[in-house]
């Protein structure tokens, strides 16, 4: 007989404790550096220069040192949280029109809503 949750409570400890929570971060298969400041730059002048990993806080939460945290006040985070928990009854619904023949393409976003809702609040109304 296999024992399934303790093979994945091994696992999981495991993985838990490989550097996540250093000052630097660590991404497996890759070589960018994490940088808590951003910084931007021309990518196209030819320098071989790696794109670094902007990144405020660590495998577990907490800031990364010299990172800048922004301010959001509670109401904000709400109204950020809630979007986050309707994004995945959007994309089910969209992806279901568009497997009916009614819209041509959609691609869904599982996973991904604190990218999607995290880049769209910080654009103001005036944004083009």
């Amino acid at each position: 007989m296999i024992r399934l949750p303790s093979v994945s409570r091994a696992f999981s400890r495991r993985w838990a404790t490989r550097g996540l929570a250093s000052a630097a971060g660590n991404l497996p298969n890759s070589n960018s550096p994490i940088v808590s400041k951003l910084k931007f730059f021309n990518s196209v002048t030819g320098s071989d220069e790696l794109i670094p990993t902007f990144r405020v806080l660590d495998g577990v939460g907490k800031p990364i040192d010299g990172a800048e945290i922004p301010e959001i006040d509670e109401k904000l985070a709400h109204r950020l949280y809630e979007n986050m928990q309707l994004l995945p009854t959007l994309d089910n619904i969209l992806y279901n029109v568009q497997r009916q023949g009614k819209i041509s393409f959609y691609m869904t976003s599982h996973g991904e809503e604190a990218t999607i809702i995290g880049s769209a609040a910080g654009l103001a109304n005036d944004d083009e």
